[in-house]
């Protein structure tokens, strides 16, 4: 993918990630003989929570051209340039490595063909693997820490992120996730009803139809938006209206237009329609 302008091999530094790994690793170096479950887990979800919300992380990547350099010695893309991220192979599994800090990078087990890094924050780092099929997660500080998130935690962090930050998440479906779409039972009366207020309010939408979905293995609500205009703005909206009716449930936003909105209504009838 182009990514003109982006700054390669920068120094980045998690000291709160690094005292995270070392409490970790001072509990069960392993990870699998736990003395103690209960401090272990704490540290795990301590460091979950620094990792999705506020660590920027290294990325190793490959070029398709020489980077260029800038007066100041910064290196970034070049123009036309492609962007592709590494795997490292476990099994039948490829996972994409991803390191904390610039001293572990340096653990690189091949150093004549160490490749270059960008930064890139939790949300980039799962966006970009829930679009790649055959992506199983990834490993961080895989020379040292080797801490393995797979792809469906990974991506349920993602989601559970966005619901926190946005009151709904987006996802890419494409024809290969594991998927059901269904009327849902019982039906949300009151949350369909929120979500027609909203899109009464908002003159840039013309129709929505609510669903039930399987998504990954978990059952949520599945909302199908036709409208023109501002998409992030419309589904935090949506999102927020929602908020106090889902329950348990993760509600799912897309387009009518996006490529599985059409699949997602067949034979539906809009719970709302400006017409």
């Amino acid at each position: 993918m182009p990514q003109n302008n982006l700054k390669l091999n920068e120094e980045i530094h998690n000291p709160k990630l690094r005292e995270l790994f070392d409490r970790r690793a001072a509990i069960s170096p392993d990870g699998k003989n736990i003395p103690d479950k209960k401090a272990y887990g704490d540290v795990m979800n301590e460091l979950a929570d620094e990792l999705v919300m506020r660590a920027e992380l290294l990325v190793p990547v490959s070029l398709s051209k020489e980077p260029e350099s800038r007066e100041n010695g910064e290196l970034f893309v070049s123009e036309k340039s492609n962007v592709s991220f590494m795997m490292l192979l476990s099994g039948k599994e490829h996972f994409i490595p991803v390191f904390t800090d610039t001293e572990d990078f340096k653990k690189w087990k091949n150093p004549e063909t160490t490749p270059y890094t960008v930064s890139m924050d939790f949300d980039s780092i799962a966006s970009i693997i829930e679009g790649i099929g055959n992506c199983s997660g990834i490993a961080l500080n895989p020379f040292s820490d080797n801490m393995v998130i797979t792809r469906p935690l990974l991506l349920k962090w993602y989601e559970h992120k966005q619901i926190m930050t946005q009151g709904h998440a987006n996802h890419v479906i494409n024809s290969d996730t594991p998927v059901e779409v269904f009327v849902p039972s019982p039906y949300p009366m009151e949350l369909s009803n929120k979500l027609c207020d909203t899109a009464r309010q908002n003159h840039n939408v013309s129709r929505i139809w609510l669903r039930g979905i399987k998504l990954n293995g978990e059952n949520g609500y599945l909302l199908v938006v036709d409208f023109k205009g501002d998409r992030q703005k419309l589904f935090t909206a949506f999102g927020e209206c929602a908020k106090p009716f889902l329950g348990a449930r993760a509600l799912h936003i897309i387009a009518l237009d996006d490529g599985f909105g059409k699949t997602a209504v067949e034979n539906a009838m809009p719970i709302y329609s400006k017409e």
